[in-house]
C-alpha cells in the first residue's frame, strides 16, 4: 500500500477510526501454538473439513437443480463419483456430513458474534479459542461416525484419498487441452463454466439458465443437459470431451461415458493459459477436451 492509498483510508475514515485501525495494524501479531499442538491431527481435520464442505455443497447443488425441473442421476451421485464412494455409501455418509454442516454453522454464528463485539486475535481471546476448539471438535466427532460407519477397508480408502493433494473447480491444476474446429490446440491451466437460475421457473417450466463464473472453492466445470436431466460434472471426474455439433460424449474417470449430452448453445470455456492471460472458447469451436494431471 503506498502512502497515497494511506492518505485515502485516513480522509474517507476520519481522524478516531483511522486512529483506531492504525493502532490495531502496528500491534504484534502473536501466532502462539496451543499446548499439545499435533501438526498431523491439524493437517487431518482440515482434510476432513473440506471434505465435509466439498459433500455438502455437491448435495447443495444438486437440490438447487432439482428443483428447477429434472436432475440427473450423475448429478445426485457425484460425491460418490468424485470421492471413489458406491452410491449405497454415499447415502450413509450424506446424514452425517448434514448434521456437521448444521453444527458448523452454528459455531460459525458464534464466531460472527463475537467479531461483531470486536473480539478477534484467538491467541489473546479465550472466547475464539473455545469457538475454534468447538469447530474442531466438531469435525473430529463426525470423522469418528465416518469411520464408525464405513468399513473399515472403505474408510482408510477413503482417508488415503482424502491425504493426497486435491484442488477443486477454478483452482484446478490439471491442464485442459482444447482442440478447437481449426486444429489449434489451446493448454489452460485451470477452467471452469458454472450456471444459476436467475429466477425460480414458473409451475411446469424451465428456467432460463444463464452463465456466470464460478469461486474457486467451486467445482462445476461442465453444465450439459441429458435426457434424464440436468447434469454437473467436475474436472475431477473428467478425462475426455468429444463435442459434435454441440453435443458432447463425455469419458469419466470412473469408466463411465455420459453419450450424446447436449451443451447450452450459450456456453463457453474460460480459463488461465500458461503465460497468465484470460483464454474464452466458444463450445461451438471445439472438438475435443482432454484432461490430464
Amino acid at each position: 500500500m503506498t502512502s497515497d492509498h494511506i492518505d485515502r483510508l485516513q480522509t474517507e475514515l476520519g481522524p478516531a477510526r483511522f486512529a483506531t485501525l492504525d493502532a490495531l495494524v502496528a500491534k504484534p501479531r502473536t501466532s502462539a501454538l496451543p499446548p499439545g499442538f499435533n501438526p498431523a491431527e491439524y493437517a487431518r481435520i482440515g482434510r476432513y473439513n473440506s471434505f465435509f464442505s466439498r459433500v455438502s455443497w455437491l448435495e447443495d447443488r444438486a437440490a438447487s437443480l432439482a428443483r428447477l425441473g429434472k436432475v440427473g442421476p450423475l448429478t445426485r451421485t457425484a460425491p460418490a463419483r468424485e470421492f471413489g464412494l458406491t452410491v449405497p455409501e454415499q447415502a450413509l455418509v450424506t446424514p452425517i456430513v448434514a448434521d456437521w454442516q448444521t453444527k458448523n454453522g452454528a459455531i460459525a454464528r458464534q464466531a460472527q458474534k463475537l467479531a461483531a463485539a470486536g473480539i478477534t486475535g484467538a491467541a489473546e481471546s479465550p472466547e475464539l479459542q473455545s469457538v475454534e476448539a468447538a469447530r474442531q471438535q466438531n469435525i473430529a466427532d463426525h470423522i469418528d461416525r465416518l469411520q464408525a460407519t464405513l468399513s473399515p477397508e472403505r474408510f482408510a480408502a477413503l482417508d488415503a484419498l482424502l491425504g493426497r493433494p486435491r484442488s477443486f473447480g477454478a483452482s484446478n491444476r490439471q491442464k485442459l487441452a482444447v482442440l478447437d474446429v481449426d486444429g489449434k490446440t489451446v493448454s489452460l491451466s485451470f477452467a471452469g463454466i458454472g450456471y444459476e437460475p436467475p429466477r425460480s421457473p414458473e409451475p411446469g417450466q424451465m428456467a432460463y439458465i444463464a452463465p456466470t463464473h464460478l469461486m474457486p472453492q467451486h467445482g462445476v466445470a461442465l453444465l450439459v443437459f441429458t435426457p434424464e436431466g440436468i447434469e454437473e460434472f467436475g474436472w475431477e471426474t473428467i478425462t475426455k470431451v468429444d463435442i459434435k455439433a454441440g453435443r458432447a460424449t463425455i469419458a469419466l474417470r470412473t469408466g463411465e461415458t455420459v453419450e450424446a449430452a447436449e451443451l447450452p448453445s450459450h456456453s463457453s470455456l474460460d480459463g488461465q493459459t500458461d503465460g497468465g492471460s484470460k483464454a474464452i472458447v466458444d463450445f461451438s469451436r471445439i472438438k475435443t477436451i482432454t484432461v490430464s494431471p
